[in-house]
This record gives C-alpha cells, structure tokens and sequence, in this order.
C-alpha cells in the first residue's frame, strides 16, 4: 500500500491521539470527514493500519508487591530505608514495628521483573531477611491508600482512643490510661 503524505497527516494524528474524530482530522487535514473515513479504510484494507489499540498507563499494567524486609539490629533502618527508596520499581518505602522493620511497596510490568527487583533488594547491605506478596487486587479507593484520614480524623463521628498497648510494652504506661488505685 502506497502511503502519501495526506495519508501520513492521518497516521501521525492517530498515533498521536487514538480517539481524535474524523471531523477532527479532517480539518487537521484539509480534508471532508468522509474523506478520512475512506482513507483510514483504505488504510486499514491494505494493511498501513494494522489495529487501534490502548496503551495502558503504569498504574493500569503493573504487577505490584509488598516486600517485608528484617534490617541487622546494628544498621541503622533509615539508612537501608534510604538505599531501597533508591531502587528501580520501588513506589514507596515504610518504617514499620513488629517482626519486619521495612516494608516496601514495588511496581513492575511482570512478575519476573518483581522477583528481579526482590533480588536486587535482598542485596542491599544490612537486609537480612524479607516476605514478598504479591497485591492481586486493589479494594480500597487509590485515596485511602494514599493516607487519607480517617472520618473520625476529619470531624466526623466519635474520636477514637488510641490502641491499647502491646504485650512488649507492658512495662511502658500509655499517657492515655490512669492509675487505679
């Protein structure tokens, strides 16, 4: 199929914008819309337009992961924190308490390129042990997950009492709670 330069205007438009209009193109190209519906028909015959497809953004294709990981008691966490906020596909990174000091959220195309990441993230000096997951849904709106603050943080319904404390921290007295006596 021979393509001219009228018919390169279409493609280059529709490769830029794969949902411009026919009369959008067309004054674009000096052309009546039936003009470029015959066109992109042609083009498609003969093959000079194979598909129209949807490029899927980051956030739409990525397989995502939870990674866990243990930092050696004489490293400092922020340090290794700072060095996996570093890495390739790493989205965020959080200091967290219980039996992991770090979790970090990564992101890639696939799979294999997540197990790469967590290959490359066991590597970091001072990590000593990590659990990956892998997220296969996302229930929560994209805000929550984002921080937002809860109803009750936002002046709406009852304030809520902070947790009570942990069996590690027993012996601590919470500023909340008053002394019976």
């Amino acid at each position: 199929m021979d393509v001219d330069d009228t018919n390169r205007i279409i493609l280059g438009m529709l490769a830029e914008n794969g949902r411009a209009t026919y009369s959008e193109i067309a004054k674009s190209a000096g052309l009546s819309e039936q003009a470029v519906r015959r066109r992109v028909k042609i083009m498609l015959d003969g093959g000079a337009i194979r598909r129209f497809t949807v490029e899927l953004g980051e956030e739409a294709r990525a397989t995502k992961a939870i990674v866990l990981a243990s930092v050696e008691s004489a490293t400092e966490t922020s340090r290794v924190s700072a060095k996996l906020a570093g890495l390739r596909g790493v989205k965020a990174v959080y200091e967290i308490t219980g039996q992991y000091d770090i979790a970090v959220i990564m992101g890639a195309p696939s799979v294999a390129q997540i197990n790469s990441g967590i290959d490359t993230l066991r590597k970091v000096e001072g990590v000593t042990d990590t659990n990956t997951v892998i997220i296969l849904k996302t229930v929560a709106p994209a805000d929550a997950l984002r921080g937002a603050a809860p109803a009750e943080a936002q002046g709406r319904g009852a304030a809520r009492r902070p947790p009570a404390p942990s069996p590690q921290d027993r012996g601590h007295r919470a500023p909340w709670r008053k002394r019976r006596g």
